[in-house]
């Protein structure tokens, strides 16, 4: 009984794998012809619209104490003088939230208190890696609605980068416009390596979210080429 992976039939750890969808054309409309926002070499381009995609792959490992969820960019993006998330962390007892960001080679450690956000449930439902997830609503900067679809075989509320709050794990998550979407392609019930995985705080510039984002407006502007993408960063934590 003690060394079985569920208890009373829910999941209490394990790895979630997630295919990160975005749209280029849509999320950042007024740079696309600027070399597709600088990441080179897109995926899964329509050439009827020419819309280009930029797809990633990102893991969410998570046992009883801590969440920690990381992105792997593609080649194209991993070069320090790129901009991107690497990893979110919430320690899922004292609902902190640690986001670990390289912003131009610079690298960011913001930690604060897991954002509260609230959801809004509906009667749908979509299958997503094997699972029945039920779906829920949330908006951010009380604009931008947010589709998530979760599941609740999960004892833990987790999800993709700060997403959480609901009751089960989120397998899905979807701007309304389609611009940037989550949806989970593996789940692994065995118990996650989790150690290499944490950040060693030591070495990084650590500082709360409000103290980022005033750093933050005081170095860029919205002309700048990569001002929507540390936003969205924003955003997510």
């Amino acid at each position: 009984m003690l060394l079985a992976p569920t208890l009373w039939g829910q999941i209490h750890y394990g790895a979630i794998t997630y295919e990160i969808t975005i749209n280029l054309n849509k999320r950042f409309p007024s740079i696309n012809q600027q070399n597709t926002h600088g990441f080179g070499n897109t995926r899964g381009q329509n050439r009827a619209s020419n819309t280009q995609y930029l797809v990633e792959n990102a893991t969410l490992y998570f046992n009883d104490s801590v969440s920690i969820f990381i992105t792997h960019p593609p080649e194209s993006m991993r070069d320090l003088n790129r901009t991107f998330l690497t990893s979110t962390q919430i320690n899922l007892n004292d609902k902190m939230l640690q986001t670990h960001i390289n912003l131009f080679g610079e690298e960011f450690t913001i930690h604060d208190s897991l954002p509260q956000r609230i959801w809004k449930f509906t009667s749908r439902e979509r299958l997503i890696a094997g699972k029945m997830a039920k779906q829920a609503i949330t908006q951010v900067n009380d604009s931008t609605t947010i589709y998530a679809w979760f599941d609740p075989d999960f004892f833990y509320s987790i999800g993709p980068e700060s997403y959480s709050g609901l009751p089960g794990a989120i397998l899905g998550l979807a701007y309304e416009d389609g611009s940037i979407t989550y949806f989970a392609q593996k789940i692994d019930t065995n118990y996650p390596e989790m150690q290499g995985q944490f950040l060693n705080l030591a070495t990084r510039n650590v500082m709360t979210r409000k103290h980022f984002i005033t750093t933050f407006n005081e170095k860029y502007n919205a002309a700048h080429r990569y001002y929507q993408l540390i936003k969205d960063m924003l955003v997510f934590f």
